[in-house]
Parts: C-alpha cells; structure tokens; sequence
C-alpha cells in the first residue's frame, strides 16, 4: 500500500472515530436533556449538538469512501504497470531463447557442410597421432629421512595441551616427533613411543618451562584416563617424564653451580 493513501486513510479514520464520540457524548447529553424537567433551552442545544456530530459523521463518511476508491483506483494502476514489466521480461526471454537456437542451429549447419566438404574432395583424413614414446624405467629413489622441524614441535605440545585437558576422554598419547636416530642405546630400547631419547629430548630444547613440563607429562596426572588404555597411556608419559625430568635436573645443577 502506497504510504500516502495509507496515511490518508489512517487521518480519516480518526477523524470519524473522534465525529462518533462527539455524537455519542451529544446523545448521552440529550438524553438527559430529556428525562431533566425545565430543560428545554438546554435540550434544544443539545439536539442542535446531535445533529451537527451527526452531519460531521455522514461528511467523514464520505472522505472515507472517496480515500478508498483512490487507493483502490493506485492499486489498480500498480497492478497494471506491475503486468506490463512481466510481460515485457517474458519477451526479452523469448528473445534470449530464439537467440540460442538460432546460434545452435547455425553451428549444426555449419558443421555438416564441413564433413561433405571434405568427402567429395577425396582429402584423406588426417593422420593419426604418434604414438607416445615409451617412457624409460626409472628406478625407485629412496625416501627422504624423516626430520624433526620446530613446526612440527610445536604442533606436537599444542596437542598435547588439548589433549590433556580432558583426560577421562584420552585414548591416545599423543607421538612425539621422531626421526632415525644412530644412539645405539636409543635402538636398543623397548618403548611404547616411536620416538627415542634423543628425539624426545630435541622436542623440549629451549622450553623456558621445564618444572611445568615436567608437572604435566608426571605418570600420575593420567589416573583419570579410561582403565583399558590407562597404562599404555601412563607409560608413555613416563618415556617423556624421565627425559623432561633429566633436562630440569641438568638446568637446575648448571643454576646451583653458577653457570
């Protein structure tokens, strides 16, 4: 609805229902103008208040029904101009449709003229490709050794922050980064990890935190990890603890001793 009709309507609806209380208030009065003895003046006025709330009415009335029959008149139009556009959109799309046939059918036209073209020439068709030469075997190369970086440590302890947050849901202790270690100590270990010693002990070089690293990875914080994966998981942490616990301990002598 178009905002001027409606505020058009909504000021003349008020208008009427403001012209119906003043009659219904001239017509209380005039009621008890009548049923008042010695009254006449007053009843007289009253009646002549009645008559014009009620003339007042009859003219907002009409506002009313003219006020319609112009908003219904605009909706009218829209919904004409409204048709005119659709049908005017159909027709471009017509137009887009016969486009493309056109164009499709120019295509197929032209190209069968092409193929009986190249027959009543008696060209030969063209040659067929080469074929691909065969390729040479190359012999497999070996794969490159595994490396620790310092992304992939860091990766490793923001997994095991995550992981240990909740560990009555743990079923896994988190690998360490590993890579091939020549210690023949390290390959002469039965572990629970793939990483040895000494990859373990490259995975905290640096850590400015080893007393808390040494706190979080202790065997006994993982008593709450589920009973079928508990002592996998506890024994796990406790190849990292020892290592962790060494480094803390070396870090600590080299502060007593002053170095």
């Amino acid at each position: 609805m178009p905002a001027t009709f409606k505020k058009l309507v909504d000021d003349v609806e008020n208008r009427l229902r403001h012209a119906t209380s003043d009659a219904n208030k001239a017509e209380d009065a005039l009621a008890t103008a009548l049923t008042t003895a010695g009254a006449p003046q007053y009843c007289r006025t009253t009646a002549a208040a009645f008559a014009d709330a009620e003339q007042r009415i009859r003219t907002t009335e009409s506002e009313v029904t003219a006020a319609l029959s112009r908003l219904y008149a605009s909706l009218a139009s829209l919904r004409d101009r409204e048709a005119l556009r659709e049908a005017d959109r159909e027709k471009a799309r017509e137009r887009a449709r016969h486009r493309r046939r056109s164009k499709q059918r120019y295509r197929s036209h032209t190209g069968s003229r092409d193929n009986t073209g190249t027959r009543s020439s008696g060209r030969s068709p063209p040659p067929p490709p080469p074929k691909p030469k065969a390729k040479t075997r190359q012999h497999p190369q070996a794969p490159k050794p595994r490396v620790i970086s310092p992304e992939s440590i860091q990766q490793w302890h923001e997994a095991c922050t995550l992981a240990f947050k909740d560990k009555p849901l743990l079923r896994a202790f988190p690998q360490p980064p590993s890579e091939p270690c020549g210690d023949a100590r390290c390959r002469a270990e039965r572990r629970v990890l793939e990483a040895c010693y000494c990859n373990i002990r490259k995975a905290f070089k640096g850590r400015a935190d080893l007393r808390g690293d040494r706190v979080n990875f202790h065997p006994d914080r993982f008593m709450r990890v589920p009973g079928d994966v508990r002592e996998r998981v506890r024994r796990a942490a406790g190849e990292v603890f020892v290592v962790v616990n060494g480094m803390f301990q070396e870090v600590d002598e080299e502060g007593k001793n002053g170095l």
